[in-house]
């Protein structure tokens, strides 16, 4: 996952990368931890499965984001 970030800080994309991480962890990943944590009683594994998928959907998104750039678009913006 670092070196997704690292391509997302250099094409300038913090902003983008942020929103991604706040939709995944705080969206996504804590309202599905609590429901797998406290309402399919898997305690705090399931809050660690919720974590872990809130991540996996992040780098998924990043990728699909890196993949349908224009990289000689992002070279021309950036010359």
């Amino acid at each position: 996952m670092r070196h997704l970030v690292a391509i997302a800080i250099g094409a300038r994309w913090q902003f983008l990368v942020a929103f991604v991480n706040f939709g995944c962890y705080y969206v996504f990943g804590l309202p599905f931890g609590a429901l797998l944590g406290y309402k399919f009683n898997l305690g705090v594994q399931g809050i660690w499965y919720a974590t872990l998928d809130g991540s996996l959907l992040q780098t998924i998104i990043v990728f699909v984001i890196i993949g349908r750039t224009n990289w000689n678009k992002e070279v021309t913006k950036a010359l």
